[in-house]
């Protein structure tokens, strides 16, 4: 709308009389000031997308760890599980936003601004639609080697709650025993690690936008020279010069942008999956109940890689009561009975 009201502008130096130059000055002004009131029930509505989005997201991941089974819940730590509640969704809130709102803007306003360029010249609408299938290529190229970086920085931001936690929660044994200096090395080290796959994640896309925007500047300026050609032949007006001026770097840096966040959006939705994707348990259908007896044959019990029981054989009858009993021992050969 801004391109057009300035497009619209140029008119006034070809305007013959009073009325024409004030029917052409409040065209442009309505087409100028609009995108500004646009702007502004934009950035509400953007403000209610988020918030409803975060709150649905967190709700999922805290369900996440609530269908979890015991033996599943005991693999991870209680640092993990808020990495995941905190950290991680706060790296989904970064690259999710970003990249959904610049895509739906890019790829709507290439459509439009193509149909633009189709009527004032197809061969400048064909190329700018040829380069940004390259541009899209080069996002293709890119995709893999950005998706596994962010993974690596969730899994080292995981390493580094639990490490922290552990550090905050021997703080007083720490400053007891003035062994300080030894565990600022190891926040040191794990912060450094972090920080260092958070450097390779930035870079790769940082490669990739240097790439594109050398592309898009080398198109926008073969456009100019050739829209420039086309006025000084006669074969386009003033007006529609001015908009291809204006257009051509909307629309190729604008999919320069939208095909560069389409691997944030990506790696966004792989956060998405791990922090709020569960398989359901199977649940018994109806109720149970032990009408005869209960058979258990070589039955294995471990926590984690432990063995719990082993080569269990047992029948529990109706109305039977049953008490396991474990012997265990622990240091200095003290002998506990464990019931089980």
């Amino acid at each position: 709308m801004v391109t057009f009201a300035l497009a619209n502008a140029f008119n006034m130096f070809q305007a013959s009389t009073k009325s024409e130059l004030i029917r052409i000055g409040l065209v442009s002004l309505t087409l100028g000031f609009t995108p500004i009131i646009l702007q502004v029930i934009s950035r509400y509505l953007r403000i209610g997308f988020m918030r409803d989005v975060l709150v649905q997201v967190r709700m999922l991941s805290f369900k996440q760890l609530l269908n979890k089974n015991i033996n599943e819940f005991r693999q991870e730590s209680m640092e993990t599980y808020q990495a995941q509640l905190v950290s991680d969704i706060n790296l989904f809130e970064k690259d999710f936003f970003l990249s959904i709102l610049n895509i739906i803007y890019s790829f709507g306003n290439f459509f439009l601004g193509t149909i633009v360029l189709l009527v004032i010249s197809p061969v400048l609408a064909v190329s700018t639609i040829a380069v940004s299938i390259l541009l899209y290529m080069l996002t293709k190229a890119f995709e893999k080697p950005s998706i596994e970086r962010k993974q690596m920085v969730l899994e080292e931001n995981s390493k580094f709650h639990k490490s922290l936690t552990n550090i905050i929660n021997g703080l007083e044994t720490i400053k007891l025993y003035q062994v300080m200096d030894k565990f600022k090395a190891v926040f040191y080290k794990d912060i450094s690690e972090l920080e260092k796959y958070k450097k390779a994640s930035t870079q790769i896309n940082l490669v990739q936008e240097n790439i594109m925007s050398w592309i898009s500047g080398s198109y926008q300026v073969f456009t100019i020279i050739y829209a420039a050609y086309l006025f000084s032949q006669g074969k386009i007006l003033l007006t529609s010069l001015v908009v291809v001026f204006n257009l051509i770097g909307q629309l190729i840096w604008g999919m320069n942008n939208g095909f560069s966040m389409i691997n944030r959006f990506r790696t966004a939705k792989e956060i998405y999956d791990k922090i709020t994707q569960y398989e359901v348990s199977p649940s018994l259908e109806g109720k149970f109940t032990l009408r005869d007896k209960i058979e258990i044959k070589n039955l294995k019990v471990a926590y984690k890689d432990k063995v719990i029981l082993k080569d269990v054989n047992l029948t529990i009858k109706n109305k039977d009561k049953v008490l396991l009993i474990r012997l265990v021992m622990f240091a200095r050969n003290t002998l506990y009975l464990m019931i089980v």
